[in-house]
């Protein structure tokens, strides 16, 4: 019996869990989150204690996700919420290739089978790094730097298909020189572009082409939000 008082589990607010390899990882997710997952009173918090590696646990891959959905329950106590689910941000240094989908096929699996059927999870496997997939919102960039003019091209490419995003979209921001520091400011700048409806940007299906933002999207979309 609840005793009086006592928030029940269905009055409290939902929370999702952040984990990844690193701060600005999990900044991105925290702006995408609320867009791709519109839910009311929805808490987003960032695990910051664990170092988030699973691409390259392998035969670990257990252990390392046991220790998140620990943490996770404990973030869910710790905010008095209602843990809905977990979102994991991982770089995929390569191309959107068969190890890709290999490497995406076993982490969700893993993720499922520690976090199903109570809660939700949904892997963010970025090919190749997050600036893959930055460069499908191409409008964000001026809004951020003037100077920051993506080539037109880019909106035709399959930005899956680059080698290394991060040293290319460094190529081409040189002045100022791009970071990884400006990725969370470049996300909240298409989000807000959305949210104005201004150049038409959907977040949820951009223009551009990255086949693992697609997944991500697709993941959440699976999600029973209620």
């Amino acid at each position: 019996m609840v005793k009086p008082g006592k928030k029940t589990d269905s009055k409290q607010r939902p929370l999702i869990v952040v984990a990844g390899e690193g701060d600005y990882d999990r900044q991105v997710l925290q702006h995408l989150l609320p867009v791709l997952l519109p839910v009311r009173g929805l808490l987003i918090e960032p695990i910051r204690s664990d170092k988030t590696d699973l691409s390259k646990a392998d035969k670990k891959l257990s252990p390392h996700i046991d220790k998140l959905h620990r943490l996770a329950k404990g973030m869910a106590v710790r905010k008095r919420a209602r843990l809905m689910g977990i979102v994991v941000h991982v770089d995929f240094d390569a191309v959107a290739d068969d190890q890709y989908h290999a490497t995406r096929e076993r982490i969700s699996a893993d993720l499922a089978r520690a976090f199903s059927p109570q809660y939700e999870s949904a892997l963010a496997l970025a090919v190749s790094s997050t600036e893959g997939w930055l460069m499908l919102f191409p409008e964000a960039f001026p809004e951020l730097k003037k100077s920051w003019q993506l080539p037109h091209a880019i909106r035709n490419q399959d930005l899956g298909m680059i080698v290394n995003a991060k040293k290319h979209l460094k190529g081409l921001l040189k002045q100022p020189p791009y970071s990884e520091s400006h990725a969370p400011e470049l996300m909240e700048k298409a989000v807000l572009l959305a949210r104005s409806g201004k150049h038409g940007i959907d977040i949820s299906n951009p223009s551009g082409r990255n086949c693992s933002y697609t997944d991500f999207v697709r993941d959440l979309k699976s999600w029973k939000s209620s």
